[in-house]
């Protein structure tokens, strides 16, 4: 199963993406802030990490070094409103996997998510992809899909 490590100070948001990923069976593990996913990051192994880029103490540059200090394998995906195109710019310079507006939609998240998880260079929790068969991952890819 995919293990994913969402991390947002709203919890309406925590919990709707909680809700989404665990109907595609991933195991999910929320923190409501950027210090308490690093505690969560520190302490299990996950394939991929959600979250949003403006958080209470440490902004996504900085949760995003630390991440990479710890495993710069494990695929890092923002999302906010917020950020200017330089910042995205600059967090997709220093190895975020992607940045995904918070209007792009849930469909084009996971589309993103699933991206992840395929193009790591290791899987690490398990060897089943991510995947949901309704929603098809890319067109050279139709025997995978996205659920678990």
């Amino acid at each position: 199963m995919t293990r994913v490590l969402i991390i947002d100070d709203k919890k309406r948001v925590r919990d709707a993406y909680r809700i989404l990923l665990e109907k595609m069976d991933c195991l999910v593990d929320v923190a409501q802030g950027s210090l308490e996913g690093i505690d969560c990051f520190i302490s299990k192994i996950y394939d991929v990490v959600l979250t949003d880029f403006k958080l209470d103490e440490l902004d996504g540059l900085q949760m995003l070094e630390f991440f990479q200090t710890i495993d710069s394998k494990i695929p890092v995906v923002f999302y906010s409103d917020i950020a200017d195109g330089n910042t995205i710019k600059k967090i997709l310079e220093k190895g975020a996997f992607d940045f995904v507006p918070h209007s792009a939609g849930t469909r084009f998240l996971l589309h993103i998510i699933s991206k992840a998880v395929y193009e790591r260079p290791h899987q690490v929790s398990d060897d089943t992809p991510f995947c949901n068969s309704q929603i098809n991952v890319s067109p050279t890819r139709n025997s995978k899909t996205l659920c678990d």
